[in-house]
């Protein structure tokens, strides 16, 4: 290559686009949008999770209904856990969201 298209290239390698606007982190625009996917994706994955936990325990319990009443106590409490996430996702999700966390 000639030195005057080299001159070329490192120049435009150095040099800043017009009209660009620089990202600040106090920019709130996108916080609805995260806050909808935590709660979102929290729901999605609390419900999945029941879902295949109680097909799984009614599936046990068909096959050997004496297993009943000793699967009956971890299914609640496995329950309890799985919504026990999403109920934190929603909490921090509504607190980021009226809270405000990135300072202007």
């Amino acid at each position: 290559m000639t030195s005057g298209v080299m001159a070329l290239m490192t120049d435009r390698a150095h040099s800043k686009p017009i009209n660009t606007k620089e990202p600040h982190m106090s920019d709130l625009s996108q916080l609805p949008l995260a806050v909808g996917h935590m709660i979102g994706l929290g729901a999605l994955g609390s419900c999945i999770g029941i879902g295949i936990m109680a097909s799984r325990y009614l599936d046990a319990s068909a096959r050997q209904p004496e297993m009943m009443e000793a699967l009956q106590p971890k299914v609640f409490l496995l329950a309890g856990l799985l919504d026990g996430a999403f109920i934190i996702s929603v909490a921090l999700g509504v607190w980021f969201a009226l809270a405000a966390p990135f300072p202007s």
